[in-house]
């Protein structure tokens, strides 16, 4: 199973009824990840780690450890659903959508892309699907050039 289709599953119990996941991607914020070359400790000590749901309706966070940074533990909070985290760039894209610096790494670009796309859209009524902001069709994939993924509306 790929990282991001476990990210989906481990981050669907910590989510509304019927709230529907467009993006995930890790994110952590501390000391930048560049300084794990001097030392790791700095890094595994000093940062926070957290899985990043945009869905139909917000943005959640939810806090992991650092040990196994794919595996949330519990809701850190909630954004409004037109907070935005790019663009980024390099290998650990950085972003001030927390309010405080949040590193993002490089695997996970396209996945903020996506959801940075959907964040315009207006939100989701309670109890109605969301109307998606982009219509199900095959779009590029943001990671692989030349090849193209399957967008359905919701995932």
């Amino acid at each position: 199973m790929a990282l991001r289709d476990k990210l989906r599953e481990r981050a669907q119990p910590y989510l509304e009824p019927g709230e529907q996941i467009q993006a995930v991607f890790m994110a952590q914020t501390g000391p930048s990840p560049w300084f794990s070359a001097l030392s790791w400790l700095i890094v595994m000590l000093g940062a926070k780690y957290y899985v990043v749901v945009a869905t139909d309706r917000n943005i959640v966070l939810l806090n992991a450890s650092a040990m196994v940074p794919s595996k949330p533990k519990g809701v850190a909070g909630r954004l409004p659903r037109s907070t935005r985290f790019g663009p980024l760039s390099g290998l650990w894209g950085s972003s001030m959508a927390l309010g405080r610096k949040t590193h993002i790494h490089k695997r996970f670009h396209g996945d903020v892309e996506i959801a940075d796309s959907m964040a315009g859209g207006a939100p989701a009524v309670s109890g109605a699907p969301a109307s998606p902001a982009t219509p199900a069709g095959w779009y590029a994939d943001p990671q692989n050039p030349g090849a193209q993924r399957y967008w359905d509306g919701a995932a």
